[in-house]
Formats: structure tokens, sequence, C-alpha cells
């Protein structure tokens, strides 16, 4: 039994779940056009070549009107993937970033006024450094949504919505009507579910669901609704919007509610415990916010850090106040943790040098000391901890009977160690530039992408048209002049090659 209050938000819904599992990416721009649906599907084939899908599943899928970027209107390709799972890992993404998303804009590049900003949740591969390198010089910003505000914030979830529930009426109708044809549901029956048509089996028409949840009046609604077309403050009105009290006395009448219902809860839980019950199970208390999140200041070693130390999508958030995925703090906090990460491998392998160095010299001192070795006839001449020391220098691996006579045997079976590989001050050199919290943007995935792009562009010249040769020579001369100009005002400047 649950006991809730309809006039505060929260609760759960109850949906469908079974054992085919397929993904579908929708979305919609600011402008109102929907995107071309992409389809995950599930597929059991071990390599590229044996993955096949039945060429009726094109037969109902359409081609979406829109001109995005473009000039003119055009029509394009729903897509589709397929692996393991039936879901979006971050090999596919990239793949649908690639193939699906930035053809939609062929003049995106990373200038003013020509980059794109494209909202996506927190699911996998959203943080794969190499493709957000790759967006970042494309153009393309990946802009998080505000966790756990699906009804408020994120238009695509609202039209989804919709879309499921359109879904489902389908796929009622389509199997009450196959039931008296003996025939079942399958997989090549769910663009007609989404794009509606008429069934081949039945005769049946079935409604195009995806062109009522992402038509041009709805996704201009959705937009207006979570205030980001136009940019409003919209959403803090909405009634599902989620209150907590106040430390301090209430300012609003959703911090009077909750104190009140904090307060007969306690009440009624009170009287139940007077009473001989176990009241307390029911007792709760009203969400307080003690703290708020400090959101730090872009370009500062601050905001690096609070993004390597962001474990879930609601830390980033808050450590960038909302920031894109692919901002250059977000390479930078990659890069250091990375950096972090092989620095305290390579303090690991400074320790276990310097053991066996000292190791090596105790050993052989010991050796030089008793001017014999350890053998089974002289092992009387050697205590119990000198032997242990010995076999540690030659990395004897010890048995579970540690006497002396198996610690002996145990030495003569291994051969004399070589000299241990000495620490030296590179090695040291190179653990502390590990250490510094510095990171050049040359030093990260981006600059490793950009080394790449350039390497691709410069290996290819031949295969460019006059126009864009003469756009890169007068972008590499632009560079070239604001570098010595710089370079001239500040002998120790260093201009960052990104």
């Amino acid at each position: 039994m649950v006991f809730a209050a309809p006039g505060v938000p929260g609760g759960c819904t109850a949906v469908n779940k079974g054992s085919y599992k397929t993904t579908v990416i929708c979305g919609s721009m600011a402008a109102g056009e929907p995107i071309p649906p992409h389809f995950q599907l599930k597929t059991d084939a071990k390599t590229a070549e044996g993955q096949c899908v039945s060429i009726d599943w094109f037969r109902h899928c359409p081609r979406i009107r829109g001109q995005c970027s473009h000039n003119d209107t055009k029509l394009f390709l729903v897509t589709f993937g397929m692996n393991e799972k039936g879901g979006m890992n971050a090999m596919e993404l990239q793949k649908h970033m690639s193939v699906s998303t930035l053809p939609l804009h062929p003049d995106i590049c990373n200038k003013p006024g020509k980059r794109v900003l494209m909202k996506v949740d927190s699911g996998p591969g959203r943080m794969h450094v190499e493709m957000l390198a790759m967006l970042k010089l494309k153009g393309l910003c990946l802009m998080p949504w505000v966790p756990n505000t699906t009804q408020v914030t994120q238009e695509r979830d609202q039209s989804c919505g919709q879309c499921k529930s359109g879904c489902r009426k389908n796929l009622r109708r389509l199997s009450q009507a196959r039931q008296p044809w003996k025939k079942p549901i399958l997989l090549t029956d769910l663009a007609l579910l989404i794009f509606g048509g008429c069934d081949n089996v039945t005769g049946m028409k079935l409604d195009n669901v995806f062109e009522k949840s992402f038509s041009h009046e709805k996704n201009l609604s959705v937009w207006r609704r979570c205030g980001a077309a136009p940019l409003t403050r919209s959403p803090l009105q909405l009634q599902c919007v989620r209150s907590q009290v106040s430390e301090g006395s209430a300012h609003n009448k959703e911090d009077l509610l909750l104190r009140e219902l904090q307060k007969w809860n306690h009440c009624y839980s009170d009287f139940l415990v007077s009473n001989g019950h176990d009241g307390g199970q029911l007792k709760a208390c009203a969400p307080v916010r003690k703290t708020t999140p400090a959101i730090t200041v872009p370009n500062t070693k601050e905001r690096v850090k609070a993004i390597q130390k962001a474990k879930t999508s609601g830390q980033m958030f808050f450590a960038t106040g909302g920031q894109h995925l692919n901002a250059e703090d977000f390479f930078r906090a990659k890069a250091l943790a990375s950096r972090h990460a092989e620095a305290a491998s390579l303090e690991k392998v400074k320790l276990e040098r310097l053991d066996k160095i000292k190791t090596d010299k105790e050993a052989k001192s010991l050796l030089e000391e008793k001017a014999i070795d350890l053998t089974l006839e002289n092992e009387k001449r050697f205590v119990m901890p000198e032997i242990k020391l010995l076999c540690k220098w030659k990395n004897c691996k010890l048995p579970a009977v540690k006497n002396k006579e198996h610690l002996v045997a145990a030495h003569l079976k291994m051969p004399r160690p070589p000299t241990p590989e000495p620490w030296t001050p590179e090695d040291d050199a190179r653990l502390a530039a590990l250490k510094a919290e510095d990171v050049d943007l040359k030093d990260t995935a981006l600059g490793v992408a950009a080394k790449q792009m350039a390497a691709a562009v410069s290996q290819n010249t031949e295969k460019l048209d006059e126009e864009t040769r003469h756009e890169l020579l007068q972008s590499l001369a632009k560079y070239d002049s604001s570098s010595n100009e710089a370079r001239r005002a500040n002998p120790d400047h260093t201009r960052e090659p990104i």
C-alpha cells in the first residue's frame, strides 16, 4: 500500500517490458522540424557480414521531409544500426553522429554562427572522448539535459511519450487483428507500428504515430513548454516541478504545503506509536536543501578538477552549470584524470623498483659478508630472516610450510637474478610532469584529433578545390600573424595550437 498526496509531485509509472529490445532515437529541432529517426536493432550475428534485416522492414519506412541547414527542403532517410543488445553504446552513437546527424548540416564548422548545439540525455556513450573531440572540431556541441527533469526540460521525451502510447495502441490493434490469422508480430512490423500504413496480412490501416508526435506544431509547443525556444523560465512554473523546503522560513506556497504535510505526518505517526503500533515506519520528512552546489568558473583549474571528480551526470551538471560536454575544460579534465592514473601506476613501479634495488643491495652485502652462497650443507650459518631475504631477492615462490629446509630448497631452485633496473632522474621528471595540474590542449584528445585532421588534410591537399585551399592558407596566415604579435607583446607568452 502506498500513501500519496495528489498535490505533491512524485510517484511512478508502469511500463510494458518485453524480451526483445530495440532502441529508437527520435528528436526535433528548435525550428519545429523532426529529426529522421534512427533504429538500433538487436542481432545475434558475430560479424558485420552476418548482420541482415528483412527487406520488408524498409517497406513501411518513409523519408522524412525537412530542411535542417540545407538551402531547400529535402527528403532524409531513416537510418538503422545493429549490435548485440539493441542499445546505443559509444561506438554506435559515434556512427550515428557521423552518418545521420552531421549530414543534416552540410555547412557546419567550428566558427561563430556555424556551430550546432545538440541536446542529449545522459545515456551510455555521451562522454566518449574521441567522439566529443571529433564533434568539437566539426562544430557540433553536445549539451546535456538537466538531470531528472524528463517531463519538464526534455523536449524529446515529451514527444516520445505520445509516440510510445500510439505504438502500444497500434500494437494492441494489430495483434488482435492477426489472432484469427494466427500470425505473430515480427521485427519487420516495427516500422509499421511507428509510421503506420496498411498491414499486408489483415489489410488493417494503422495510424502514423510518428507524424502526430513529431509534427511541426507539436515540436514547437514542446520546445516552448520547456522554455528552450524561445528561451524562458516557464518550466519553473509547472506543477510537476519538485519543491524542497528551505532551511529558513517559508517563502512560497510549496514550502508551506510541504511543512503542513510533514506536521500532520508526524502527528499521526506519533499517535500510532502511542497506541502500541509501529508508526515510525510511516514517518517521513520533507526534502530539505542544506547546501547549494557551487558552480565553477569556465577555463579555471577549479572547473577542471570538478569535472574530473564528477561521477554522475548530476554532478557534472552542478560542476559546470549545464556547459556543453565537449568544452575545452572537459578534455582537460579527462586528460588530467588519465595522467593521474598513469602517475599512480608509475608511482607503484617506482616503489617496486626501489624495493628491488634495496633488496638486491642487502642480499649481495649479506653474501659478501658470509663469503659463501646458501646451500643445504651450510644453511646453519644463515638465520631465518637472512634466508627470507635471499628468497625475496630471487623472487621465490614460497611454500605453504615455511620452515628452514623448504625455504632453502625454494632458494636453490631459482637462478641468480639480474641487476634491477635503476630509477633514473629522467623517470622522476616524467613522474613530476604527470603529477602537474596544468594541461595543454595539445596533450588532450582534442589536440590528438586536431593533429590527425591536420595530417589528413596535408596528405590530401591535391584533392581540395581552389577555394578551399585558399581558405586554408588564409587561416594559417591569420594564425601566424596573431601568434607573432602575441609573442612580440609578451616574449614569455605561449599560444596553444587550438
